[in-house]
């Protein structure tokens, strides 16, 4: 379980970088040529609701990781990267049916990443258990939130407009909504 929160949180990273640099090269971009590609055929499907005042734009980058974006309209706002992805060890499970141990590995594991990182614990309205890290350094705001919903490890990472820009309770609930509206089916 160690391996894949690192890999969610390395590929929310990425993602994150990725869309960063398609926004600035897009505008000075010729159009590229077509690739021939395989289709990914995902093993579960994501459903949300895009609040209002954002886009929200997802892919699945192979059969059992699934990435998405949640742009605001006003740039002001925080954005969110949410990445979900199935996990054998998890056993269809939820956090909540997790061992307490287990919760704890998993903060544990988190940190080691991120030591600056404050530990809080929330829920989505439908009661599902979230792990929130909120890490505030002089350079770097972000909250993160892990969770386990039916076998996934899902990982929402929220990003200021500006790295100094503190976030808010009402930023961290807004993502907990959208989370709240999602669904996974296999």
């Amino acid at each position: 379980m160690k391996k894949n929160i690192v890999m969610l949180m390395l590929a929310l990273l990425i993602a994150v970088t990725g869309m960063a640099l398609a926004e600035q090269t897009a505008e000075t971009a010729e159009a590229p040529a077509q690739e021939e590609t395989q289709p990914v055929v995902p093993s579960f499907t994501v459903n949300t609701v895009t609040p209002e005042g954002y886009t929200y734009t997802d892919s699945f980058v192979s059969d059992i990781l699934y990435i998405g974006y949640l742009k605001p309209d006003d740039e002001t706002k925080p954005q969110a990267l949410i990445t979900i992805a199935y996990d054998e060890e998890a056993q269809g499970r939820t956090l909540n049916e997790m061992s307490d141990e287990e919760v704890l590995n998993m903060v544990e594991d988190f940190m080691q990443d991120t030591p600056d990182a404050q530990v809080s614990y929330k829920q989505t309205g439908e009661g599902t258990r979230l792990i929130v890290f909120n890490t505030e350094t002089e350079t770097e705001n972000r909250i993160d939130i892990v969770t386990i919903y039916r076998g996934h490890q899902i990982a929402a990472m929220i990003i200021p407009s500006e790295p100094t820009t503190k976030l808010t309770e009402e930023d961290l609930d807004g993502v907990i909504a959208f989370l709240t509206n999602a669904s996974i089916t296999r």
